[in-house]
């Protein structure tokens, strides 16, 4: 971590605002936990410039053991951040020729039913 903290501070010299995004969400290990403990005290220990973010999907798991270090915000798509995604994702394949619909209802049919689920089809 100190080979870190050096970086974090040369890097804080460049630039006016650094911020450092850790994406946990896929983390294979059963405990991160100290992992990013230790990032978030290095990230306290750099230069006033610097902010850490983690994004994990069990945050309880890392909250609670480390308390007062974190602060949790809820990061939950709206209904129509996910239509988009489902909609590019659907037009990429038709244009690639992975997927194919018969009436342009059933592309809407499936674009409803990915970003919303629920039985719309």
């Amino acid at each position: 971590m100190e080979g870190l903290q050096a970086v974090l501070w040369e890097m804080s010299t460049f630039f006016e605002h650094v911020l450092v995004i850790v994406d946990c969400s896929r983390a294979r290990e059963p405990d991160t936990t100290p992992t990013i403990a230790s990032l978030i005290r290095t990230s306290k220990q750099s230069a006033p410039n610097f902010s850490l973010a983690v994004v994990y999907q069990d945050l309880e798991t890392v909250r609670e053991p480390l308390g007062d270090l974190v602060i949790h915000w809820d990061i939950t798509p709206s209904v129509a951040i996910l239509q988009t995604f489902a909609a590019t994702e659907v037009e990429r394949r038709v244009r690639t020729g992975a997927l194919r619909f018969e009436r342009g209802a059933m592309k809407d049919a499936a674009i409803l039913k990915l970003s919303v689920g629920g039985d719309h089809m």
